[in-house]
């Protein structure tokens, strides 16, 4: 994980915190898309695994949690800052 990503393991989840200054510098950029990959690759499992207790679908689950992501990168492009990343991820999903 790189500075743009906050981690805080306080809790069981841990936090992982965007930081915005971070996200302003490479807004628009194929480094946006790079760090919204290492989330990706980080939290995939979780974010899959929730939709499919949701749904029970295991195809659907799949693309909902691709379209989960897909939805942070372009609210991140559009320069929405969310804090807390992790819950936000949840509620989308």
């Amino acid at each position: 994980m790189s500075k743009f990503w906050s981690v805080s393991t306080s809790n069981e989840m841990g936090e992982l915190w965007l930081d915005r200054r971070a996200l302003l510098e490479i807004q628009g950029t194929s480094r946006l898309e790079q760090k919204v990959a290492e989330l990706f690759e980080l939290l995939r499992d979780p974010i899959y695994r929730y939709v499919c207790r949701l749904i029970g679908k295991i195809p659907e689950a799949e693309d909902l949690a691709q379209e989960t992501f897909l939805r942070l990168f372009d609210s991140l492009q559009k320069g929405h800052a969310m804090g807390n990343v992790r819950p936000w991820l949840y509620r989308v999903a």
